[in-house]
């Protein structure tokens, strides 16, 4: 392997290298130093697609993270030889699908996905590996070693949207309240609102799954979507989430989730700075025509306030301990 390396891969070398894979002779980390000083640049795209076919084939775990490697390494200064390996990158995908999980350590694959994804819907391949991907996502689960980069998941929510969402993501959060639990987590856990991923679906696929499942989706949305946007200076109810609410606030579980929504945060200093900002946003309700939005909206304003006034409670006593303790 080494001899090799020095010399350059040869077309025999990649024969016996194959050969050497299904016999076990070799295993797939022996192959990993090929990917320095183009070792396998004199070889063809069809003859380099014969070893990583070979590698994506071995039941090794380390056997896909070394084809990733040797793929990056081949495609290094030359990315138009990606375009030839369009079947490895599909089988690299779905490898990572039917574990159900993405790899740990996979900047490589995140940028062959990228490139795939750059296709756009109307590739049959791209639209392959999107419905993988979404596989992924679905299976994966929020304390996963590796999941895959938010950079892949906002392009799949915004230019395939019609090929995961209903069938594979959207889906999985009717079907199940595990992965339902667990897909909230991951595209409504950014406190910053406009960068929650859910955001990157656009909003009439949104609202339209919302209208096809009414018993369960809008309270989803209700979970995930930014509670408040920025109108100048002033705090106002996100115009998406205000939507849902003209839409679906009679719908069970909507105003209960919005509440659930705000009670759950990442907030840094006094509690007294966050429940406030609620306050007005909330009370533009009190005049909507469902009955059950403005009742729900009289209650939260009361909630909110009573939490700001413990909020200055607590500030006030851990005040007075840090006086106790500094006069001691």
């Amino acid at each position: 392997m080494v001899m090799c390396k020095a010399l350059g891969v040869k077309k025999q070398d990649l024969e016996f290298a194959v050969s050497a894979l299904g016999s076990g002779t070799l295993t797939p980390e022996d192959l990993r130093q090929w990917r320095f000083d183009n070792a396998l640049g004199e070889l063809i795209p069809s003859e380099f697609a014969t070893l990583i076919d070979a590698l994506l084939a071995h039941g090794a775990a380390e056997a896909l993270p070394v084809a990733l490697d040797l793929i990056g390494a081949y495609c290094h200064s030359a990315s138009d030889k990606l375009g030839s390996l369009r079947p490895q990158v599909r089988k690299c995908v779905s490898r990572c699908a039917r574990s159900g999980e993405w790899p740990a350590d996979s900047w490589n694959l995140e940028q062959f996905v990228e490139w795939m994804l750059d296709r756009g819907r109307q590739d049959a391949d791209a639209c392959a590996v999107a419905l993988d991907l979404a596989g992924i996502m679905v299976e994966s689960s929020p304390a996963a070693a590796g999941e895959l980069p938010d950079s892949v998941v906002r392009q799949l929510l915004s230019d395939f949207s019609e090929v995961v969402w209903s069938r594979v993501i959207g889906a999985a959060i009717v079907a199940d309240h595990d992965s339902a639990s667990a897909l909230a987590y991951r595209l409504g856990m950014d406190p910053h609102g406009d960068k929650r991923l859910i955001m990157s679906l656009p909003v009439d696929v949104l609202f339209s799954w919302c209208h096809a499942h009414p018993d369960v989706a809008p309270a989803f949305a209700a979970h995930v979507l930014p509670v408040l946007a920025k109108k100048g200076d002033e705090a106002e109810l996100h115009p998406t989430l205000r939507r849902l609410v003209d839409e679906f606030g009679e719908c069970e579980g909507v105003l209960s989730s919005i509440e659930s929504n705000i009670d759950t945060y990442s907030w840094v200093g006094s509690m007294t700075g966050y429940y406030p900002q609620f306050v007005a946003p909330l009370s533009a309700l009190a005049r909507h025509r469902i009955p059950a939005v403005r009742d729900w909206a009289a209650y939260m304003v009361g909630k909110l306030r009573e939490s700001t006034g413990r909020a200055h409670d607590r500030d006030a006593e851990l005040e007075a301990k840090w006086k106790i303790r500094a006069s001691r």
